[in-house]
């Protein structure tokens, strides 16, 4: 997948909102990249638009690439096929999306029904139950319902229906909130098999956790007020950050887990760069001009004026 200037606007009574500006991202095959930020910087916009799921009168544009079509020019139909097939999506709080009225079965029995993964019912049931093995889920929990299953059963049930396609982009937005560390480490572990297994082909993991991101991703793309500020290799990224923004991000965490209270600077209202009102290495050039993403010396983007060819 290949995104290019994508830009996100919400539009509302009280003025427009340009929640994502300007990003450009690829996702390699069999991929993992990582979308860091805290919350309100566009992660999960992003994630949303790449599904044709920013709904009028709001706007996306830009390009989405993916099997050689921008996604943003589908039309509806083009792009209800595609989602919950090649291109799937694990929502914030997922385990909340399950039909409370059915089985776990059934709603998986109907989604490979309407999906037209299986060629009749017996085959969906034959496909339903070799999935919730596949995810560590018992048989029985085949036929319960969602109450009475924990978070991460419930979890994991709806990760069976995400793969369920053999999607060739799996967006998991904050797949492991309000589930505790076991279960964290449990699901994530999961993803990571499945996509061994090429159950995924690949994935976009949104997560504001620097620990989770660590685990999980090959290439981390940290964002900041709608825009991308940093791309690097996990590893690299979160070891000798570059950004100020991403050092005061990965700083925040010690190395034993312990969250420090980062240390920000006076606010100063500024037309350039976004984060200078909270940067102590601004200058007046960061007050006036916004830096674009590019390479620095470690040979990674970075948007900020103190490196490479933005200096």
């Amino acid at each position: 997948m290949s995104i290019r200037n994508l830009q996100v606007t919400y539009r509302s009574s009280r003025g427009d909102v340009k929640a994502v500006e300007d990003v450009s991202l690829d996702l390699g095959e069999g991929e993992i990249l990582g979308v860091l930020g805290e919350s309100g910087a566009g992660k999960s916009t992003v994630g949303w638009a790449i599904m044709g799921l920013i709904s009028p009168p709001n706007v996306a544009t830009g390009k989405v690439i993916l099997n050689a079509q921008n996604l943003l020019e589908l039309r509806q139909s083009a792009m209800d096929r595609l989602r919950g097939t090649t291109l799937t999506m694990i929502f914030q709080a997922a385990m909340n999306t399950l039909d409370p009225t059915k089985t776990v079965g059934k709603s998986m029995l109907r989604l490979l029904l309407d999906k037209q993964v299986a060629n009749n019912r017996r085959e969906a049931l034959e496909m339903t139950a070799k999935l919730i093995e596949n995810v560590g889920l018992q048989e029985w929990v085949n036929d319960a319902y969602p109450h009475q299953l924990s978070g991460g059963m419930k979890q994991r049930a709806v990760i069976a229906m995400a793969v369920s396609t053999k999607p060739r982009v799996l967006v998991a937005d904050e797949p492991t909130t309000a589930l505790d560390t076991i279960t964290q480490f449990s699901i994530l572990s999961l993803l990571r098999d499945l996509k061994q297994k090429n159950e995924i082909g690949s994935i976009i993991l949104i997560s504001h956790d620097t620990s989770v991101q660590a685990y999980m991703s090959d290439r981390l793309a940290v964002m900041y007020r709608g825009a991308v500020v940093e791309i690097a290799k996990s590893t690299e990224l979160l070891t000798n950050p570059k950004h100020p923004y991403t050092q005061l991000l990965v700083g925040s965490v010690s190395l034993e887990g312990e969250e420090k209270a980062p240390v920000i600077a006076p606010e100063r209202s500024t037309a350039g760069c976004p984060y200078a009102q909270h940067c102590p290495h601004a200058f007046d050039r960061c007050l006036r001009e916004k830096p674009l993403l590019r390479m620095s010396e470690l040979n990674h983007p970075v948007a900020c004026f103190l490196y490479g060819e933005n200096s």
